[in-house]
């Protein structure tokens, strides 16, 4: 028999009382180019990312966090990290598995503020961000 990957599924409506300030938007804070969460949504979905270059010749890593909209909760989908090699290495998709995620302020399609906890594929270190 093999080993079956148990997944949990996390669907969050309630907040959480963390803080989460506006500085907690800068991922890296750089004088001239910072690197900031970006978000979009659509009907269905809620995605939060961003983009961290990570050589010398631009290449980059774009961390995604996708969340489906259930009733008026959020249900972590997926996550995945983009690895674009530009010219110089191959580019890949890796999956990256979020074992927590907490909602400071959630107003659809206005507000998104939290915590997120996953694992990164390559490093197999663990990472909290707020966002």
């Amino acid at each position: 028999m093999e080993d079956e990957e148990v997944v949990i599924e996390i669907i969050k409506c309630e907040k959480s009382d963390i803080s989460v300030t506006k500085e907690d938007n800068i991922i890296f804070n750089d004088p001239t180019d910072p690197v900031l969460w970006e978000g979009s949504f659509t009907n269905d979905q809620v995605k939060l990312s961003y983009t961290v270059v990570v050589g010398q010749y631009n290449e980059s890593e774009t961390y995604n966090f996708i969340f489906n909209k259930v009733n008026e909760c959020l249900k972590i989908d997926r996550a995945y990290k983009y690895y674009d090699g530009k010219l110089v290495d191959v580019s890949a998709v890796t999956e990256m598995q979020v074992s927590e995620f907490y909602i400071k302020d959630w107003e659809i399609n206005s507000l998104f503020s939290g915590l997120l906890v996953y694992v990164d594929p390559h490093d197999k270190n663990t990472y909290s961000l707020k966002f």
